[in-house]
Order: structure tokens, then C-alpha cells, then sequence
């Protein structure tokens, strides 16, 4: 007798036993919907071999049903509760279909994507790449390393999209971002925070320091350069072996050795050892060397400048300005192919014998006695021997005949800045190497009225 269709009042609890089924013999067409539930079926009675195939569908299974040992391919399901997965290997789309697979959160729908179609995996949103495969983040999500503590891990790294900014953060402290890389390719370290990053690198931080290191030479060489926490800018190579160098386009121009000299490592002479040059100024009273002392010694027990050949003082300039060599010469380029319209000097008897020679003290040198003239009175006679210069500081707050000191408030021009001189008059200076000259002329004009003199006696004492 054929069998109509079985409903679940048919089959009494654990009545259908494996042995009273013959292989193939359920199909769907002998199921009425819904009729199969975990209380009809004795665990394990009925096998693969004793359905048909199809012959389980979604309209067969009671929805109660909880446990499904074995029923073939699944085309889809929904679940509303939890599901517990024992046992074996857990694959999704283990054909390789072209499928994506997704985790939902309360707040982002695409939490955890898997494109299966991009190969790409997205947290957040959905992965977008121009090119190969990887991992999207979305904006402000980081991802942790390390178990951290306070509620966070031990670094966190993430693109932080009030910057626009890659931003790792360092400890789990704070969520303070501890080295940022703009999109600019720009890298920020320390305390940057949201600040601008101007330069390729850039660290700001209490005492910042960066140290390099060569460990292939036989003994660690390092040097760092930074700032004090008190705001002093410094280079540092305690490990250099008290050397270093400078090379500009492949040349060495320059060393800094231990012994605080500093000069072209280069025994040729074809080029100067040491050259102080100022460039890219159109300020017409720009310096190119100023030598300054910590300490105002008249006395010269202070040099400013010590020229020497080993052992042997070459040129001495000392704290009170006095200048000395070994030679006893100093002069000027004289040679006749470099002047032109070459004329006697005229008569310097009169010049010379207007000027005074006077004893003074200046401001700057203490109780020294001094043999010399004054510009104002020089001037008067032969203003040619007169120079102006600039006043010093320290001349303008001996005399503000020549002016001031820029002050904070004060309209400061381009060029200036407070604590620099407000100039209003020029110090007057003295030619004294042309006055020497002046000197030889009236001397050799003395020597021919001397000489004119004898003639006029000797021709007397003959008559």
C-alpha cells in the first residue's frame, strides 16, 4: 500500500526506526510541512541513505527544529537565535564564489566586510582599493597591539580624520597620538598634536633629540642634535672621536675638532683654509665676522684673535684692541700697474702743523692714558682723514647723541629687532694710517727747508 502524505500526529515519538525504512524511501512529496521535529525521529534512525535526494526542504522541518546533524547543502538560512558551531572545520564560501561576507555592530553596518568579489577586507565600510588587496579601515578606527592597560592597548594606530592624519599612539596612557604622517608624506613626532607640520620631519617635544649611531667601524660613533628643555639649541658627538666633518657637493670644507678649531681638512694650498663670507644681503652695513669676548679686559691680558705657526704667535689682537705682529709690518697693495693718474701730493705742512696732538681717556678702556688726536678737531684741519661707523650699543648708552636701543613697542624696522641699535649720528673715526702718511710728506718738506737752511749757513761762514 502506497503512503500519502506523514504528519507529525502520524508518528508516535521515536517510532520510526532505520530498520523500517527502506533507502530512498522519504521524499518530499511524503513529508508533510512541518513534519519532521526532534521528537519524531530516534537519534541516529534515520540516515543519508534512507532520504532521497531534496527530500528535506525548509517546508519539511518543524521551525522549532534546533538539531541538524546532516541535511546536505544549505541555499539559505535565517536565524534568529544563537547558533553554536562543534566540531570540524568552519568554512565560509569554500567554493571561492564571488561573495561577500559581513558582521553588523549597533552603529556600523558594515563592521567586519569581507568583499569576496575585491579579495579586500573593510572595517567599518566597505574596502575600496585602487590596486592589490588589503585591509580598510574606516575613519578613527585603530587597530591595538599589546594588553595594554587603563581600558587601552599598548599602541594604537589609526587614521584620525579631525587631522587627516596617520596617527600612532604610544602607550596606554593617553590616546594622544605620539607620531603622525600627514598625507603629504610629512611625519610629525612628540607633542605635535593638531599643529601644522611643515617640514619632512618635525619634533616637538620637551628636550627633543635625534641620535645617529655607525656600529661598522670598530666601536660605536654617535651624534645627536637637539634642544635643551631650557631652550638651547646643541649638536652633540661625545663618541666621534672628536671630529666632525662637513662636505658640501662632495667636497670637505670644513672640521670641528675637540680642541675647539675648526678649518678645511686639506693640506692644499690651493684654495683658503677658512673663509667667513656674508650672503644675500643688500644691507650695505651687513658683517661677515664679529669676534666678541665675554669679558671687557683694557689691560690685553684677553686676545681676541692669536695667529700662530706651532708654537710661534704670528698676529695678536688683544681684548683692549691692541694689535701686534711678528714682522713689524702691516701696508697696502701698491703695485703701479694697478693705479692710474699718479701726481706729486701737495703740501701737508700746514695740515700737520694744525693738528693737536692731545692725552685723553676713552669710556671703553678704564684709566689708560692715551696719545692721539680728536675727530672733531682733525676734521676741521683735514676732514679727508675723518670715517664714519656705526655706533655701538654700548655707545649709544654711553652718548644718545647717537641714538637709542629698540625697545619692546617701539616701530622697529625690517632688518631690526629689539635690543639693536636706533642710530641717529655716526661715530667718527680716524684715518691714522693715511695720517702717517701725511706725516712722511710735511717731514720731507721739513728735510728741504732743513736742507735749504744749511746751504744758506754754510754759504755765511764762508763769506
Amino acid at each position: 500500500m502506497a503512503l500519502s502524505k506523514i504528519n507529525t500526529n502520524q508518528i508516535v515519538d521515536g517510532a520510526v526506526a532505520t530498520a523500517d525504512i527502506a533507502d530512498g524511501l522519504i521524499t518530499t512529496a511524503k513529508l508533510a510541512d512541518g513534519a519532521v521535529t526532534t521528537a519524531k525521529i530516534t537519534d541516529g534512525n534515520i540516515s543519508t541513505a534512507k532520504l532521497a535526494d531534496d527530500a528535506v526542504t525548509t517546508a519539511k522541518v518543524n521551525p522549532a527544529q534546533t538539531d541538524i546533524t546532516s541535511v546536505g547543502t544549505l541555499t539559505a538560512l535565517n536565524v534568529s537565535g544563537d547558533i553554536e558551531l562543534d566540531g570540524g572545520d568552519f568554512v565560509f564560501n569554500n567554493s571561492g564564489a564571488s561573495k561577500d561576507f559581513r558582521i553588523e555592530g549597533d552603529t556600523f553596518s558594515n563592521l567586519f566586510i569581507c568583499d569576496g568579489s575585491e579579495d579586500d577586507i573593510g572595517m567599518g565600510l566597505t574596502p575600496t582599493f585602487t590596486s592589490g588587496n588589503g585591509v580598510h579601515l574606516a575613519d578613527d578606527f585603530k587597530i591595538g597591539f599589546g594588553a595594554g592597560g587603563n581600558s587601552r592597548p599598548d599602541f594604537q594606530l589609526g587614521y584620525t580624520s579631525s587631522t587627516d592624519r596617520l596617527s600612532l599612539a604610544c602607550g596606554f596612557g593617553a590616546d594622544d597620538a605620539d607620531v603622525q604622517i600627514t598625507t603629504g608624506g610629512k611625519i610629525g613626532l612628540g607633542s605635535v598634536g593638531g599643529g601644522a607640520i611643515s617640514h619632512n620631519i618635525q619634533i616637538k617635544d620637551n628636550a627633543p633629540e635625534i641620535m645617529m649611531e655607525e656600529t661598522g667601524s670598530g666601536g660605536s660613533k654617535r651624534i645627536s642634535m637637539g634642544v635643551t628643555s631650557s631652550g638651547t639649541p646643541f649638536i652633540n658627538a661625545e663618541q666621534s672621536g672628536g671630529i666632525i666633518d662637513v662636505n658640501l657637493s662632495g667636497d670637505h670644507i670644513a672640521r670641528f675638532h675637540n680642541d675647539g678649531i675648526i678649518g678645511q681638512n686639506s693640506d692644499s694650498n690651493s684654495g683658503a683654509q677658512l673663509t667667513a663670507k656674508a650672503l644675500g644681503t643688500s644691507n650695505t652695513a651687513s658683517q661677515s665676522l664679529i669676534l666678541e669676548h665675554e669679558t671687557n679686559h683694557f689691560d690685553g691680558t684677553s686676545s681676541y684673535i692669536i695667529a700662530r705657526f706651532s708654537s710661534f704667535n704670528r698676529f695678536l689682537v688683544f681684548s683692549n684692541g691692541s694689535t701686534f705682529n711678528a714682522s713689524n709690518t702691516y701696508g697696502n697693495i701698491s703695485d703701479e700697474r694697478l693705479k692710474t693718474d699718479i701726481v706729486d701730493a701737495k703740501s701737508q705742512w700746514d695740515d700737520l702743523k694744525n693738528l693737536k696732538v692731545r692725552n685723553f681717556k676713552k669710556y671703553d678702556t678704564g684709566d689708560l692714558v692715551q696719545l692721539g688726536v680728536v675727530a672733531q678737531e682733525v676734521e676741521k684741519v683735514s676732514p679727508s682723514l675723518i670715517q664714519e661707523v656705526a655706533p655701538s650699543v654700548a655707545d649709544v648708552e654711553h652718548n644718545s647723541d647717537f641714538g637709542s636701543i629698540y625697545k619692546d613697542g617701539d616701530d622697529i624696522p625690517e632688518g631690526k629687532k629689539i635690543g639693536d641699535v636706533n642710530e641717529k649720528e655716526k661715530v667718527k673715526a680716524i684715518k691714522y694710517s693715511v695720517l702717517y702718511m701725511k706725516a712722511i710728506k710735511a717731514l720731507q718738506e721739513a728735510m728741504e727747508r732743513i736742507e735749504t737752511l744749511e746751504d744758506k749757513v754754510e754759504a755765511l761762514e764762508k763769506s
